[in-house]
């Protein structure tokens, strides 16, 4: 008896290990997503301007699906950003998803998969549709937060693209030559933003997997659009602060060895996101 007791009590204690283990390796559901860690994977579509309601409507549908006896199923796809562009040109949308380790974007893949299950194949399948809308490129890039390079102040330090509304997106490559050169004049730009209170925060990024690897992403985040609208260009803010011939200088070097590649007008879309609400 003495040596069943045993076995059953080291089998109890098997079981709650697994259980245990289990419990830890359950992915994490789209709300309790970590918005401070140090990580973005960014997914980018480039939709036909002609179908742009096909998939924005795709999208809406597939949400609808999600909603399951009172709760929201993750998707891996927890915030959407869009870039509006002119009318007629091709429409940008930007999915963000923060994680801390790389084991974490496992636990999103699982979460698809767990939730693709309980939804079914033909839900699927009609969510899929949507992908007629794409246009080249479309690709995943793996964002690192470079939050010493941030400009915000008290009253914009709130900002990320979790709570920001609208802003404006800029690619920039550096010129990694002039390195120390970069950091100084940077460093120079940030000071006098903060000390003149610019209302927009700017987050910042680099790419550091996928196309166009080293890129630095600027998100210049505004509560609202009319925040957006109203604040004042960075060189007229610059010119306050520094003088006319220091913030001139610091411009015209700024766009030598940190040249603007791409700039979009972005606006969130909640109406497109999944974070449970």
């Amino acid at each position: 008896m003495k040596h069943r007791s045993v076995s059953i009590h080291s089998i109890v204690i098997y079981v709650t290990l697994l259980f245990t283990y289990a419990v830890a390796q359950t992915p994490k559901s789209h709300l309790d997503l970590d918005w401070q860690a140090p990580r973005r994977w960014v997914h980018v579509d480039n939709v036909d301007p002609q179908k742009v309601q096909l998939f924005e409507n795709s999208r809406k549908g597939w949400l609808a699906t999600l909603h399951q006896d009172g709760q929201v199923l993750g998707d891996g796809r927890p915030l959407f950003w869009h870039a509006r562009a002119r009318t007629g040109a091709v429409q940008t949308y930007l999915t963000l998803y923060p994680f801390r380790l790389w084991a974490d974007l496992d636990a999103r893949n699982e979460m698809i998969v767990q939730t693709e299950k309980v939804v079914g194949e033909e839900a699927v399948k009609t969510y899929d549709l949507g992908d007629d809308a794409l246009v080249p490129p479309h690709y995943s890039q793996i964002w690192r937060r470079l939050e010493t390079s941030d400009i915000a102040w008290s009253g914009s330090d709130s900002l990320t693209e979790l709570s920001a509304v609208s802003g404006r997106l800029e690619v920039h490559q550096i010129d990694w030559w002039h390195w120390d050169e970069f950091l100084q004049l940077w460093n120079n730009v940030k000071e006098a933003l903060v000390a003149q209170k610019y209302p927009l925060a700017c987050r910042v990024f680099t790419n550091a997997f996928g196309n166009s690897q080293g890129e630095y992403i600027l998100l210049w985040l505004a509560p609202d659009s009319t925040q957006y609208r109203i604040a004042p260009p960075i060189p007229k803010v610059l010119a306050q602060e520094l003088g006319k011939r220091k913030s001139k200088e610091i411009v015209a070097m700024l766009k030598k060895i940190f040249p603007l590649r791409e700039s979009y007008e972005i606006e969130r879309r909640l109406d497109l996101s999944n974070l449970g609400k």
